[in-house]
């Protein structure tokens, strides 16, 4: 086996052909080896801590979410007191208002957009079949018709 197939066989992840490599092309290994690779030799010692745990989502009370809404309608976003205010109120934490509020705020985005969409989608719908109500109308009352022109010489006989 060449060097070639070695590192070819490093780069699948083997830790066995790692150390054999290095045995047998020594510190030309780790020179020919990009820094990226040359470091994922030292991935299987250096395992991590699990990550700290996440706090579980919160079930926020009817009536929590009422006052929450309620102040939406008229303010999207709150000064820090405010928030407070609202946190003390309803028994939150400042993050969890601050989270509800970003969320909320998110939600209308999305909403709206939908909305837009809906509407661009009936929109020609509706003006298309307007005209053509207008037109049948139009048609109806004869205003398109052509009328013979009064004639001076008719209307003295």
């Amino acid at each position: 086996m060449d060097v070639g197939e070695l590192l070819r066989a490093e780069i699948g992840g083997e830790m066995g052909t790692c150390k054999l490599l290095q045995e047998q092309c020594g510190s030309a290994f780790e020179l020919w080896l990009p820094h990226k690779q040359a470091n994922h030799l030292n991935l299987f010692n250096n395992r991590q801590q699990p990550k700290k745990k996440r706090k579980s989502r919160t079930a926020f009370t009817n009536q929590q979410i009422f006052e929450l809404e309620k102040r939406f309608l008229y303010q999207k976003y709150l000064s820090p007191a405010d928030r407070d205010e609202i946190a003390a109120q309803l028994g939150l934490s400042n993050a969890q208002v601050i989270t509800w509020f970003q969320n909320r705020r998110a939600k209308l985005k999305r909403d709206m957009e939908e909305l837009k969409k809906d509407v661009q989608t009936v929109n020609p719908l509706l003006v298309a079949q307007h005209h053509k109500t207008f037109l049948e109308n139009v048609q109806d009352l004869g205003i398109l018709k052509k009328r013979p022109l009064p004639n001076s010489m008719d209307e003295k006989s």
